[in-house]
């Protein structure tokens, strides 16, 4: 909680936070913007502030490729 009160108080400032996690609550609530990265290749930069990916969570935006895979290329490419 206090690392997460320091990145909101570090960002407000103008200053870029960038940190890696499989915690995709925790990027929701943090971030303005998600990398999903998959064997180190940037797959997709993902504007969380859009109205289209607010109705969907990270986890399901990852998860698209197996229940999917239609909606996962579009989305992805």
């Amino acid at each position: 909680n206090q690392l997460k009160k320091f990145f909101i108080k570090h960002s407000k400032k103008g200053n870029l936070v960038l940190f890696s996690s499989h915690n995709l609550d925790i990027v929701e609530s943090l971030c303005h913007r998600a990398y999903i990265i998959n064997h180190g290749i940037l797959l997709k930069e993902i504007d969380l502030a859009k109205e289209a990916v607010k109705k969907m969570s990270l986890a399901e935006l990852t998860q698209l490729k197996d229940s999917n895979p239609e909606a996962y290329n579009k989305f992805f490419n």
